[in-house]
Order: structure tokens, then C-alpha cells, then sequence
């Protein structure tokens, strides 16, 4: 369950990026319509000019099910961060998994050893699961 949870903690500032993107796409699509593409969607869709409307419609339809599912999982995703965010060592979790630090590089930075980066990160990520996953990461984690 750690590694599951450390890819999640890994992936969070892409899926951040997959929904600002999405939005972005959505809102191209929604003002110039599937008809009149601008040029910026005319690279989305190089290859499809065959595809009937009806067609691209049901592939907006499919990638707004695919925003609404990502948002509700960050939603939920930022609220596990939220509940670790006040404690001391939350910065192990920003060093380590959105900037991609190395256990070292963070000690040192942190002025702190390795042993207790360690220590943190993984007390930190076991609440971050429990606050993900609740009642079910004692299930999961076995």
C-alpha cells in the first residue's frame, strides 16, 4: 500500500495539470463548437476530419466524464493533503514527491538525517492513507 500511495502523491501535480488541460480543451470545443474549431483544436483533431460530428461529440462526452471523474479524485486526494498540511515535517512530502527530491538532498536541505526523513515520511503517508482511504487502508495495507 506505501508505494500505491507514494504514485498517488507522485501523480498529484500531473492529474492537476490533466484537469487545468481538459477544462482548457472543453472550453475550446464549447465556444467554437465541433464545426468551427480554432486553430489550436485544429492540432487536437489533425487525422479526425473524417469522423462525423457525431462521433466527436460522443469523444467530448467521454472526456467530460474523464474531467469529472479526475476532479472528484483530487478533490479527495487534497483533502488527505489538508489533514498532514499543518504538521512539521509536511515539507518531506512537497521535497520528496512534487519537487522529486532525493532522501538525501532533502535531509540536508531540512538539516535533519536520513533516518528521520524517513521516520516522518512514513508516518506522514500512513495518515495520508488513512485520510485517503479511511476505515478501508486497514484492509488495504495488509
Amino acid at each position: 500500500m506505501f508505494h500505491q500511495l507514494e504514485r498517488i502523491l507522485y501523480l498529484y501535480p500531473q492529474l492537476k495539470e490533466v484537469v487545468r488541460l481538459h477544462e482548457e480543451y472543453i472550453a475550446e470545443i464549447e465556444q467554437y463548437g465541433l464545426a468551427k474549431r480554432s486553430k489550436d483544436i485544429i492540432k487536437f483533431s489533425k487525422g479526425m476530419s473524417a469522423i462525423e460530428n457525431n462521433a466527436l461529440e460522443e469523444c467530448l462526452d467521454a472526456r467530460r466524464r474523464s474531467l469529472c471523474q479526475t476532479k472528484f479524485d483530487l478533490n479527495w486526494i487534497e483533502l488527505a493533503l489538508n489533514s498532514i498540511r499543518h504538521d512539521e515535517y509536511f515539507k518531506i512530502i512537497e521535497l520528496k514527491y512534487f519537487k522529486k527530491m532525493t532522501l538525501d538532498d532533502i535531509a540536508e536541505n531540512m538539516n535533519v538525517s536520513v533516518s528521520t526523513v524517513k521516520r516522518w515520511r512514513n508516518k506522514l503517508i500512513q495518515t495520508f492513507g488513512i485520510n485517503l482511504f479511511g476505515s478501508l487502508y486497514i484492509g488495504l495495507k495488509g
